[in-house]
C-alpha cells in the first residue's frame, strides 16, 4: 500500500516556503517512494528501489547535481525548478481598510511556483510507467502536501510528452510539472510610533 512516509515539516519552514525547501522536499518524498517495495504501484518497477548508496536501482537528484554519466542504465527522477512568480492582491500589497492600533503596516502577496521532475530511463515504455508512476504518487498525496507545507494550491499540472534525451541518445525521458502557491505575509514597524504621546495644557482665561 502506497503512503506517505515523510514526517512533518512544519519545522523546515520556519523561514517560509523557499525553492530549495520544495526541492528537497520532494527529493525526500521520492526517495520515501522507492525505498520499498511495497511502496511502488506498478509491479513492474519494484525492482527500481532506492538506496543512498552507489547500486541504488535508481537515482533521484536535483538537476543541479545530477551528473548524466550516473544514469548509465539506470532510471532517473530529476528535479528541476520552473519559475516562481508574484500574484499582486492588493496596492502596495498592503492591508488596507483598517488600522492598526501597534502603529504597524501589515502586508501580504502570494507566489506561484512550478517544479518539474524529469523521468529517465532507458526504454520509452519503461519511462512512460515511470512518469505515470509519479504522476498517480503526487496526484494522490497533494491534499496532504498542501497541508504540510502550508501552501494555498498544490497539483500535478502536466505530464508531458515522452522523448529523446538530448544529453543522450539511449535514454528517454518524460516530464511531470507540479505547480503551487503560498502567500508570503510581513509587517513593517516604524522606528517612532505615529502617536508618541498626547500632551494637555489648561490655560486661564
Amino acid at each position: 500500500m502506497t503512503e506517505l512516509r515523510v514526517d512533518q515539516v512544519s519545522s523546515l519552514c520556519s523561514l517560509g516556503m523557499r525553492p530549495l525547501l520544495m526541492t528537497g522536499f520532494l527529493r525526500q518524498n521520492l526517495m520515501e517512494h522507492f525505498a520499498e517495495k511495497d511502496q511502488i504501484e506498478d509491479a513492474s518497477l519494484k525492482d527500481y528501489l532506492w538506496k543512498s548508496s552507489a547500486d541504488s536501482g535508481i537515482l533521484i537528484e536535483s538537476i543541479t547535481r545530477w551528473k548524466p554519466a550516473e544514469a548509465a542504465a539506470r532510471p532517473a527522477l530529476i528535479i528541476k525548478r520552473g519559475a516562481w512568480r508574484v500574484e499582486r492582491k492588493g496596492i502596495n500589497d498592503q492591508h488596507l481598510g483598517y488600522n492598526s492600533l501597534e502603529g504597524y503596516d501589515r502586508y501580504s502577496t502570494f507566489m506561484t511556483g512550478s517544479h518539474t521532475i524529469f523521468c529517465i530511463a532507458l526504454t520509452g515504455a519503461e519511462c512512460e510507467k515511470l512518469a505515470a508512476e509519479i504522476y498517480r504518487y503526487l496526484v494522490t498525496f497533494s491534499p496532504v502536501i498542501r497541508r504540510e507545507l502550508n501552501l494555498h494550491r498544490f497539483a500535478v499540472a502536466e505530464v508531458g510528452p515522452l522523448n529523446e534525451l538530448d544529453e543522450s541518445d539511449e535514454h528517454f525521458v518524460v516530464p511531470v510539472s507540479v505547480t503551487y502557491s503560498h502567500e508570503d505575509a510581513w509587517t513593517l514597524k516604524p522606528q517612532a510610533p505615529k502617536l508618541k504621546r498626547i500632551v494637555l495644557k489648561l490655560f486661564e482665561p
